[in-house]
């Protein structure tokens, strides 16, 4: 219910939601009607795999989001559909799929059960809100920075290679490397490689190479509709 209007706030209009869970979890949703995308359900444990690929089969995916179950009562058992439903869209999409899957995981110790191999992005929930509340306390004017992010319907967060900026050259250092990504719109805000991404970096010590990856915000007209779905026990 809280993800659903803010996903109505960023998707190009024409998106398509089809939202993955128990026929008892569905009843609490909102059924009013949302402005950027249509809203559809498929009923069933998202630990079956005959409910996944249904949901999966309804339209041409480009994106799935796995919620963590906060209605059980253990908190050690929130994460245990959401971990069994990676397994299962790992079988199901494939290595080479290119859909884009995020996992919201409430304990960060569970990330390390399926994190071996993965293609997914895991969000470690609460952390994140706590991370959210410290820099919103310390510094309140990046509140303003967050809502334009998750509104504007013009801002893209993306990983962009190295070899964008180097030029057929070794290494490039980030203040050059900024000042490259600016001219094309982008810029950075961080950088990093696989299992050690940093945001926020001090450009005069950073230093791109091949194989890095340079996170940016870009100001690109997102006129690509997306197609997704959302599963939650």
């Amino acid at each position: 219910s809280r993800v659903l209007p803010l996903l109505d706030q960023s998707l190009p209009k024409g998106s398509i939601i089809d939202v993955v869970a128990p026929i008892d979890w569905t009843t609490g949703l909102p059924t009013a009607n949302f402005e950027q995308f249509e809203l559809r359900y498929t009923e069933g444990s998202i630990t079956d795999p005959r409910t996944i690929k249904a949901a999966l089969a309804r339209g041409d995916i480009s994106r799935v989001l796995v919620l963590s179950n906060r209605q059980v009562d253990e908190s050690a058992h929130h994460d245990a559909d959401a971990l069994l439903a990676v397994l299962e869209l790992r079988q199901l999409l494939g290595k080479e799929s290119g859909v884009q899957v995020t996992v919201e995981i409430a304990d960060p110790e569970n990330v390390d059960l399926v994190r071996r191999g993965a293609q997914e992005e895991f969000i470690v929930g609460e952390r994140l809100v706590g991370l959210l509340m410290s820099q919103v306390s310390q510094t309140p004017g990046v509140m303003d920075v967050l809502r334009s992010l998750v509104t504007e319907d013009d801002t893209d967060l993306r990983l962009v290679p190295a070899e964008v900026v180097l030029d057929g050259r070794p290494t490039i250092g980030g203040i050059e490397a900024a000042e490259v990504l600016r001219r094309g719109g982008h810029y950075l805000i961080g950088a990093g490689r696989k299992g050690d991404m940093r945001l926020h970096p001090e450009l005069h010590r950073l230093e791109i190479s091949a194989g890095t990856k340079m996170v940016t915000v870009s100001r690109v007209p997102k006129s690509v509709q997306a197609t997704g779905a959302v599963l939650g026990s």
